[in-house]
């Protein structure tokens, strides 16, 4: 048996980092909701962090977390400065994954991590954190890298069917893809933790490499 421990391994911070395969529905998101604010700081602040130049009016899931944490948070422009030193960073699902993969972007996440920041993608960003990202059908781009040897796959992109990811499996090195439902959430602790939120859980389909270890 392969533990999630070794196959789940994450980029080094104090901080968590959460997965989810899109932002939930307010009857999804009530059974993790509180478990996500348990892992975060909220000393310091929440941040709904856009990618887009015209942010919009949260969700109904912002509008809960205000409720539980009794405080407002507007969304932020990914361009602002100062949200790197959040307690709870929230990516929203808008948009693609790609619009996360810049180097000045980058860096502030890892920031915000290290200084013990939860970092929370839901949807499309989630996929961004592999180490590769799936752009199109049959099309491949590298990730963030933030999970070595992961492809994440959200309800937004293709699945492991796909002909690029199915070769990509078969490489030399241990890969894996992780399928991300829209009430599957995955978080990766700081000290190799992994829990396994919401219900369809996270799907995992290991490399060929995995089967020579």
């Amino acid at each position: 048996m392969t533990l999630p421990s070794r196959v789940f391994r994450r980029v080094r911070a104090a901080g968590w980092l959460i997965l989810a395969g899109s932002i939930p529905r307010s009857e999804v998101g009530a059974g993790w909701m509180e478990q996500l604010l348990d892992h975060a700081d909220l000393s310091k602040p929440v941040y709904w962090l856009e990618t887009d130049s015209d942010p919009v009016e949260g969700s109904e899931f912002l509008n809960e977390i205000e409720e539980l944490i009794e405080a407002s948070i507007d969304p932020t422009p990914i361009d602002r400065a100062g949200w790197e030193n959040a307690g709870l960073l929230l990516l929203p699902g808008r948009g693609g994954a790609t619009g996360w993969i810049k180097p000045d972007t980058t860096v502030r996440l890892l920031a915000c991590m290290q200084t013990g920041g939860t970092l929370a993608a839901f949807g499309s960003p989630a996929a961004a954190f592999g180490e590769i990202l799936p752009v199109a059908a049959g099309t491949l781009s590298p990730g963030l890298g933030w999970l070595p040897g992961s492809v994440i796959l959200t309800e937004e992109g293709p699945t492991v069917q796909d002909t690029a990811i199915r070769s990509w499996l078969r490489g030399p090195e241990k890969r894996y893809a992780l399928r991300l439902a829209e009430a599957s959430v995955l978080a990766l602790g700081p000290e190799r933790e992994v829990e396994v939120w919401g219900n369809p859980p996270p799907g995992l389909t290991l490399g060929s490499a995995w089967s020579r270890a």
